[in-house]
This record gives structure tokens, C-alpha cells and sequence, in this order.
């Protein structure tokens, strides 16, 4: 199961009026995924992170007189840089519609295209949180100095309110001298 979003800003600037000036456009094209996780048993859909994606063309830069904003001219100029014509269709459409607010003015155009993709993974997330709850259970279950295990009975242990953990063996001496965690070295009170 794929979507794709598109997202299309675009910006028009106009520019001092010279004989000679022309109308520019510059197109900027960004490629992401979007990964999500579906937990199968509650159907829940979780963001695991967002990535560049590669693309063959990051920028598009077009110059054009100000008779050449229609559509379907946009379309022409920009639609074999893209992959998909209904996205050239939309740019386009943007494009001729922030044109036309320019006629008779020379103008400098900025387009800022992002195209995110959602793929999602199917797979039981409850079960990806066990394991690493279960991960959590054991750093913590050790002592940060000896890493040996502490017995959940164990009476001769200290939790540090950064949450460091230690053996009271193993932390008295550096207590004597200090008054912060040894490992975060955030004081204690």
C-alpha cells in the first residue's frame, strides 16, 4: 500500500522593468519517504521517519517572455523533467495562475515542489515495543559501572535521579569525593 503527496508552493517576485528582461522560473524539486507502520492487531498507523529520496532533477530553471504562460506551454517545458504528467499538470496549472498576476511586468517565479511518498510496512509494532521495552528492562537492570546485572531484590543498589544505576559497592568511594553522576555528572541533591 503506496500513496504520494504533492506539495507545490509557488512565489512570484516581480523584478525592475528593463527592455530586455526576461521572466524566470525557478523550479525546485524535493523527493522524500515517508515510512509508516501499521500495527496489524490496533490498525495504528506510526511515522518511523522521513527520507530523501533520490531525484534526477533537483532544480528546473526556465526563462520565457511574458506571452508564454498558458498551461499548456508550462507543461511542455517542464513535463520531461518529471516522471509523472498529473504532477506537471499541477505545477503548471500553479505556475500559469501566479504568471497571469504578472502580465505586462517582468517577474522572477520560485516553485518549491515536495513530493513525499508513504510506504507502509505492515508488522506488529506492540511486538517492536517489547523488545524494546525489554532492551530498556536490562540497561536498567545493570549497574552503569561493574555492568553486572542487579537483582531486582537487591537492597544495596541507588538509582541517581538522572536515572543511572548503580551498586552501592561500586559507587561509594566516587561518592565520597563527588556529588554528581559519575557518568552525566549531574549534581545531586
Amino acid at each position: 500500500m503506496e500513496t504520494t503527496l504533492v506539495s507545490i508552493d509557488v512565489d512570484g517576485t516581480p523584478v525592475p522593468h528593463h527592455p530586455s528582461a526576461r521572466n524566470s522560473i525557478c523550479i525546485n524539486l524535493v523527493n522524500q519517504i515517508q515510512r509508516l507502520a501499521i500495527d496489524e492487531s490496533s490498525e495504528t498507523k506510526t511515522c518511523t521517519g522521513r527520507y530523501p529520496s533520490p531525484s534526477y532533477f533537483a532544480q528546473i530553471n526556465l526563462d520565457f517572455h511574458d506571452y508564454d504562460f498558458s498551461p499548456s506551454y508550462l507543461f511542455s517545458l517542464i513535463d520531461y523533467h518529471l516522471l509523472s504528467p498529473h504532477t506537471s499538470d499541477l505545477i503548471t496549472q500553479k505556475m500559469a495562475y501566479c504568471a497571469i498576476q504578472h502580465i505586462g511586468k517582468p517577474y522572477r517565479m520560485f516553485v518549491d515542489v515536495v513530493t513525499t511518498e508513504n510506504v507502509f510496512v505492515t508488522g506488529t509494532c506492540s511486538h517492536q515495543k517489547e523488545e524494546e521495552e525489554e532492551e530498556d528492562e536490562e540497561e536498567e537492570s545493570t549497574c552503569a559501572i561493574c555492568l553486572e546485572d542487579m537483582l531486582n531484590d537487591e537492597k544495596m543498589k541507588l538509582v541517581f535521579p538522572c536515572s543511572h544505576r548503580f551498586h552501592l559497592r561500586c559507587i561509594a568511594e566516587w561518592l565520597q569525593t563527588s556529588n554528581s553522576c559519575p557518568l552525566c555528572r549531574q549534581i545531586l541533591i
